[in-house]
C-alpha cells in the first residue's frame, strides 16, 4: 500500500503519510483500502493510529448505510490494535444503526458509550428518539 520504505522516514513524517493516504481513502470511497492501510500501519509499528484514524473509516462506512460493517471494525479496534473508541466513535455507532431504524443496535451502543464512560451528545440522542 505504501510506495516508498517508509520506516527509513521519522516519526512525523511516517505520522503525516500514514493520516494523509488514508484520508484520501476514505474521502475517495475506498473503505476496503483504507482498512487494508490500517491493517499495515500497525503491522509496520507506523504512529499515528489512534481512535481519529478509526473515526474517518466508522463514519464513512456509518454514511454508506454499512453500520456493521463499523461496529465490526469497533469490535477490533481495541484487542487487535490496541485503540480504544473514544465518544466519536459510539456516537457514529449510535446514529447509524438509528439512520436505518435498527433501535436494537442503537440502544446497544448507547449503553455500550456509557458503560465506557462517555456520554452522548445531543444529536444521538435525538436520532435515538426518532428510530424508537
Amino acid at each position: 500500500m505504501f510506495s516508498v520504505n517508509v520506516s527509513s522516514l521519522g516519526y512525523q513524517k511516517r505520522k503525516m503519510i500514514l493520516q494523509t493516504k488514508l484520508k484520501s481513502l476514505v474521502d475517495d470511497g475506498e473503505l476496503g483500502k483504507a482498512l487494508t492501510l490500517i491493517e499495515e500501519a500497525h503491522t509496520q509499528g507506523m504512529p499515528g493510529l489512534n481512535a481519529q484514524k478509526f473515526n474517518w473509516l466508522v463514519h464513512a462506512y456509518a454514511q454508506a448505510k454499512q453500520p456493521a460493517f463499523a461496529a465490526s471494525l469497533v469490535e477490533r479496534m481495541e484487542p487487535k490494535f490496541g485503540v480504544k473508541p473514544s465518544q466519536r466513535t459510539f456516537v457514529h455507532l449510535v446514529d447509524a444503526f438509528a439512520a436505518i431504524g435498527d433501535t436494537k443496535s442503537a440502544s446497544a451502543w448507547y449503553d455500550r458509550m456509557q458503560k465506557s464512560g462517555f456520554d452522548p451528545d445531543i444529536r444521538s440522542l435525538n436520532n435515538l428518539i426518532k428510530a424508537w
